[in-house]
């Protein structure tokens, strides 16, 4: 399993924004293949591209969505 940085740094920042509120806040790191979903309350850290967890939760979504684009401007993903 790979976690990159800018997803790590993005949940320790998030939780020493939640740490600040009235709110308990833990990491989970969750395998990317399994489908898994939140028990409580949850900020999901990573994108439907390469997460069960993140495609689902967006697909489900009347407004959220997001596209990824090949730069060489040939593929296109969109959820």
């Amino acid at each position: 399993m790979v976690v990159t940085a800018e997803d790590d740094g993005v949940s320790a920042h998030l939780i020493a924004e939640v740490d600040q509120l009235p709110f308990t806040a833990e990491s989970l790191v969750i395998n990317s293949r399994e489908e898994w979903g939140p028990t409580r309350d949850a900020i999901v850290v990573g994108g439907p591209a390469s997460a069960y967890i993140g495609d689902a939760l967006m697909s489900g979504d009347p407004i959220l969505g997001m596209t990824i684009a090949d730069a060489a401007g040939g593929t296109s993903w969109t959820s």
